[in-house]
């Protein structure tokens, strides 16, 4: 399609936002990287999975997940203030899955319906 400078994936879209006023737009999947199992210093693995801006570090044998901003291979220095509890098996799908349904959750707390001013 010739998308140059946008990222893999991306799709051309027309929007209309009221009759006779369209623009273009591109619509691109979500940035992720992972799911990884890594050693920390101690040698406990943990699974590591990158969705949107937000890190997932779930240590095998624990419930907790804990958030941060970042990348997979960035150290992990910019903790968020949230966490995910999972009670279910520890693997890779489960993480994904539950990541992006943390994500979805939390980034729709901040949509608002913005009306469309008149002309």
């Amino acid at each position: 399609m010739g998308l140059e400078g946008l990222p893999a994936g991306a799709v051309r879209e027309v929007v209309e936002i009221r009759p006779g006023k369209k623009f273009i737009s591109y619509r691109v999947p979500m940035p992720c990287e992972g799911p990884e199992v890594r050693r920390d210093r101690d040698g406990r693995l943990f699974l590591v999975y990158m969705y949107l801006c937000y890190v997932f570090r779930w240590h095998r044998g624990e419930s907790r997940v804990r958030i941060y901003a970042g990348y997979v291979d960035q150290d992990f220095r910019w903790p968020l203030p949230w966490e995910l509890n999972i009670d279910g098996e520890w693997d890779r799908a489960t993480l994904v899955r539950r990541a992006r349904e943390w994500t979805f959750r939390h980034r729709s707390r901040f949509e608002k319906d913005v009306p469309v001013p008149p002309d």
